[in-house]
């Protein structure tokens, strides 16, 4: 919600929906704009983009808009459905644009997906214009069969040297920064594992993908940027504790100007391979079987605090990786989700099932 409006998505590809962004007006309601994000056949302005006000036929009553809607209008069916908004939408207030990650198309397979799906969207916040696209292609990821490759991050926004970029993050293990202003791909890295030596797929990292299913080891949440160290914070691992966590950290520390890791790293051999792997002293990270960061982390005061199911919230040093501390009397179990870490004040916040955890900032 920013300057009177409020950005919302929905859709459901899966159970047959088209998606659209809507813009509200906050203080009544209405619809300011709103834009489909199923490309219609050849982009509706006879280009590769949809404009902004356009309503599938089949959504309509009988393909006809009301008397007073007159500043929509109908167009025929785009080919595919899905497509639908995955993530909050992030406002940029330099370029008075939204940004926001979407799902599938109902195809569900391989990429590249179909226009708009598994990637990330910009439009412009007072009309809805089509301001960029871009989405992962097959090579980012980590197995190239990979399907239900969704981009549920929310995405990050930020000034880095005299750019100011967007980053998010993907179900198939990559992570992407995009130029704002365009959606031009700047970095990107696949931040699930590979051999160290060989760079081929370790065999306990996203199994499902080796035959075409779903990747449920990579991002979910949205990144933590901290802007004084110059470094992005990403949680890794998916619902139902998919991660090999003898190889894959629950978070990963990233210098922004190339996503190489920012914790010091030491090559270890584990099985047959060769996996890099954070060497930041006693610590959390690989110790428990299934323990994934599925929620996004929160930094502050050059501290990284982190979410899992094991359920646990760790707080870890910004600069060095340490270990500084564990969230005491949390129950047992990782049978329900941790959502957050929300920082406020003096304040860090999880939320745990059906209880509020509040603890004071160290």
């Amino acid at each position: 919600m920013v300057n009177g409006k409020v950005y919302v998505g929905t859709g459901e590809g899966e159970l047959g929906g088209f998606g659209f962004v809507w813009c509200l007006d906050a203080a009544a309601g209405h619809v300011q704009w709103l834009f489909c994000t199923n490309q219609f056949s050849g982009g509706n302005d006879s280009g590769q983009t949809n404009l902004p006000n356009v309503i599938p036929k089949s959504c309509t009553p009988g393909g006809v808009l009301p008397s007073w809607a007159t500043t929509f209008s109908v167009h025929a069916d785009p080919p595919h459905i899905g497509c639908s908004p995955w993530s909050s939408l992030a406002y940029d207030s330099s370029l008075n644009k939204v940004f926001f990650g979407t799902g599938n198309s109902y195809n569900d397979g391989p990429l590249p997906d179909s226009w708009y799906g598994s990637g990330a969207l910009g439009l412009d916040a007072d009309t809805g214009t089509f301001e960029g696209y871009n989405a992962p292609q097959q090579y980012d990821s980590y197995y190239p069969a990979d399907s239900d490759a969704d981009m549920p991050s929310s995405p990050v926004l930020f000034t880095r040297g005299s750019d100011r970029v967007m980053c998010i993050g993907s179900k198939i293990g990559s992570f992407f920064i995009y130029d704002a202003k365009t959606m031009g791909q700047l970095n990107s890295r696949q931040l699930l594992p590979k051999d160290a030596v060989t760079g081929a797929q370790l065999p306990n990292v996203d199994p499902a993908g080796q035959n075409g299913g779903e990747n449920r080891y990579g991002i979910f949440g949205t990144a933590a940027v901290h802007t004084g160290l110059e470094r992005i914070f990403v949680g890794l691992g998916g619902w139902g504790g998919a991660i090999d966590n003898t190889t894959t950290p629950f978070v990963r520390a990233l210098n922004w100007s190339d996503l190489s890791d920012a914790w010091p790293t030491k090559v270890n051999t584990v099985g047959a391979n060769q996996a890099s792997m954070y060497n930041v002293g006693p610590t959390p990270l690989y110790a428990t079987p299934n323990e994934v960061g599925l929620s996004s982390p929160g930094v502050v005061n050059d501290v990284v605090f982190v979410s899992t199911w094991l359920p646990a919230l760790y707080a870890f040093d910004a600069q060095t990786g340490l270990h500084l501390w564990t969230a005491p009397g949390l129950p047992s179990g990782p049978s329900i989700y941790i959502l957050g870490p929300a920082i406020y004040g003096d304040y860090v916040v999880i939320g745990y099932g059906a209880n509020l955890y509040r603890f004071n900032l160290p």
